[in-house]
């Protein structure tokens, strides 16, 4: 593919993965606390979908990396919602996997040590907020976000731009750059939430004390 076509997959898929935090930001907004519609991981497996393939392309490896682990656990939300087993969503691993090891032999990490160091950190971090966050719905039985996967999320962000700005990778960069600022928000959503559930609790538990 040219690399015309393949910039422009890169940055619908993009597109996509922007869409999906707005309709969550919204929804959030409008519900006063931090909430997921289903949309979201629709939207977010079809973009995974689009930037994987750029990623594998082009032979960014970290970029892959970062795609991946996303698509696999936005499946097993869908798949949570309709009660699907994990049968499933195992099938979608060995292609994974092999789309991976395909795109690290074809171009491995290059650049200085320290933006590769920072560039896998950054992947590690970004990895590490979707088991968290699986094990987190696991345990309740519904698609859910939480605290420390955002504060994850914009960790990992953070080293991920650092990494994109020095390869210069224009679709990297706008997949990570518009994050902190969703990420900062929701944050700020919970712990409103959680300052209005105490304030709400106060006055009952002073009853109980009179």
């Amino acid at each position: 593919m040219s690399q015309g076509p393949l910039l422009m997959l890169g940055l619908v898929g993009q597109a996509i993965f922007a869409a999906r935090m707005l309709l969550q930001w919204i929804a959030s907004e409008r519900a006063g606390r931090s909430v997921v519609p289903r949309s979201f991981w629709h939207l977010s497996l079809f973009a995974s979908a689009c930037v994987g393939t750029y990623a594998a392309l082009t032979g960014n490896v970290i970029f892959l990396l970062s795609v991946l682990p996303g698509a696999f656990i936005y499946a097993r939300m869908l798949m949570l919602r309709r009660r699907v087993g994990m049968a499933a969503l195992l099938a979608l691993a060995a292609p994974i996997a092999a789309l991976a090891v395909w795109a690290t032999l074809r171009k491995p990490l290059s650049g200085p040590v320290l933006i590769s160091t920072l560039g896998f950190g950054g992947w590690l971090l970004w990895m590490s907020r979707f088991p968290i966050q699986w094990w987190i719905s696991e345990r309740s039985g519904t698609p859910t976000l939480g605290t420390v996967f955002w504060i994850v999320s914009l960790a990992g962000a953070c080293l991920l731009l650092v990494y994109a700005s020095w390869h210069r990778d224009w679709v990297m960069l706008i997949a990570f750059a518009p994050g902190p600022v969703f990420y900062l928000r929701n944050l700020v959503l919970i712990h409103r939430s959680r300052g209005t559930a105490r304030d709400a609790l106060s006055p009952a538990a002073d009853r109980v004390r009179s």
